[in-house]
């Protein structure tokens, strides 16, 4: 299964030439059904490839790193082939783990405003109950705009993390903590949230926080009875006497 096309010339520099080359000889590529699953792959990771080499902020010596990685990948039937495929998927997540933790850190330093939500934990302080303040608050961007609700981040824009929280009630484990979070906003969506939100866990400062990203619904969604709207960076229930007009006004 040789891909010959993958091979740069000497000089990495011309790397922009190179992958634009790679990319054009690429989808002319007759794809073998039996090697979909592994051609599928590279085009993704090729893909992802063209994002870090554009982007203006990544040093030089680490695009020649990945394009040296790809040099490697001429037959897939070597292990050499299949080891640079990890290093670079390696390389593209971290860089898109850091470009996520640039794009919330400059969320979280704007405030909590029509897109933006924080809550310090899941759990109540004062009774260590679980709370639902950040459920309404993922019901409210659903049925108003698209938006986040960070946990682990304070009113005060301080980044105190989840690792407490996790240690007290989900047993040191990230994993148990977002499923039962997940599972919890499903439940009460009955199961409509798993198709307008997403859960990730990211690290900034060496503390980890959660993000629920909510897309807007296209039906109301009520959590236990109520209607609950995004309006002036806050989370409020839509009254009883004004919910015809906010159907009206979202739903039409």
């Amino acid at each position: 299964m040789s891909l010959d096309i993958l091979a740069f010339t000497k000089n990495p520099m011309n790397y922009i030439k190179k992958i634009e080359r790679i990319k054009e000889t690429f989808n002319k590529i007759s794809i073998p059904i039996h090697s979909h699953e592994i051609y599928t792959e590279i085009l993704r990771i090729l893909n992802q490839s063209f994002d870090f080499l554009a982007d203006i902020n990544v040093a030089t010596e680490h695009k020649i790193k990945l394009i040296y990685q790809w040099q490697n990948i001429q037959n897939l039937e070597t292990v050499t082939a299949y080891k640079s495929l990890e290093k670079i998927k390696n390389i593209l997540r971290n860089y898109q783990q850091k470009s996520s933790i640039d794009y919330y850190l400059n969320l979280i330093r704007l405030g909590e405003n029509q897109r933006v939500e924080f809550k310090e934990r899941t759990t109540d302080l004062l009774t260590n109950r679980k709370s639902d303040k950040w459920v309404k608050a993922c019901f409210a961007f659903m049925n108003t705009r698209n938006g986040y609700v960070f946990i682990g981040v304070s009113d005060d824009l301080k980044i105190v993390g989840i690792e407490q929280e996790m240690k007290d009630f989900y047993n040191n484990s990230l994993d148990l903590m977002k499923r039962s979070l997940i599972d919890k906003l499903a439940h009460e969506s009955h199961k409509i949230s798993n198709i307008y939100s997403t859960l990730e866990d990211i690290k900034i400062y060496g503390k980890t926080i959660l993000v629920f990203k909510c897309n807007k619904a296209d039906r109301p969604l009520y959590y236990k009875g109520e209607l609950f709207m995004r309006t002036n960076g806050q989370t409020t229930r839509v009254p009883p006497e004004l919910v015809a007009s906010f159907r009206e006004e979202f739903y039409c």
